[in-house]
């Protein structure tokens, strides 16, 4: 990915994840992060997916892109 493309990434997971304030404010007020419920694992579990896909394609990025660099690098 060209460094554009990766940052357009990030813009996009920022606006994601801001899509989904409420629902996180929602399950906090029914405490249902202290007392998980299966709505609560479901929705945890798709935002730290979500973290880790946005964390391994930033390190593949910078990695395929290392291959091009002038040495020392």
């Amino acid at each position: 990915m060209e460094s554009d493309v990766v940052w357009n990434k990030v813009i996009e997971s920022i606006r994601d994840s801001h899509r989904h304030i409420s629902t996180c404010y929602e399950l906090d007020l029914k405490s249902n992060f202290t007392e998980p419920t299966e709505e609560s694992r479901k929705f945890v579990t798709e935002r730290c997916r979500m973290g880790v896909q946005l964390t391994m394609d930033i390190w593949y990025s910078a990695w395929h892109k290392s291959a091009t660099m002038p040495k020392p690098f």
